[in-house]
């Protein structure tokens, strides 16, 4: 018997046990590029006219919490919380601002956000990952509205868009 026809065979006699519904294995999201905390419009244009080097380009758009669909609860994604920036590093590449997490999201060490990169000279948003933030220079709080989103490849719309 072909590996085809086998499988068919089983395929059906699982329906007829289970029933259709119940045999078929959950939907993955698809296309899901990291789930972050994304920014609305205004404190994006607050952290860029306060931390941007004047030659870099403008990132400030997330703090990621995890790369992929979301890892934990279904029920928080799409919801407001607040982002306390507190800290300030930069490197010759890229700077980024340190922030407190809000206390139902779980991220990774050192939530940080990459402000802008300098891309002549090489420089990448990923690269915010490398910064030694025991250094980092503390700075006045600022509370941000985020989103947490699950973000597809390629799309930087704000919070305010979703």
């Amino acid at each position: 018997m072909n590996q085809n026809l086998l499988k068919q065979l089983i395929k059906e006699e699982l329906i007829s046990i289970l029933g259709e519904e119940e045999q078929q294995e959950p939907k993955k999201k698809k296309n899901v590029s990291y789930t972050g905390l994304v920014l609305f419009q205004e404190g994006h244009n607050l952290l860029i006219s306060r931390f941007k080097e004047p030659e870099w380009e403008s990132i400030a758009h997330h703090v990621t919490i995890n790369l992929g669909p979301f890892k934990g609860s279904e029920e928080l994604l799409g919801q407001e919380f607040d982002i306390v920036v507190n800290s300030f590093m930069k490197d010759n590449l890229v700077s980024a601002v340190g922030v407190t997490m809000p206390p139902e999201i779980v991220g990774k060490e050192n939530p940080h956000m990459t402000i802008a990169v300098n891309r002549e000279g090489g420089g990448k948003p990923q690269m915010s990952n490398n910064l030694n933030w025991s250094e980092a220079e503390s700075v006045e709080p600022m509370i941000l509205k985020t989103k947490l989103l699950e973000v597809k490849q390629g799309d930087n719309r704000f919070a305010d868009d979703y």
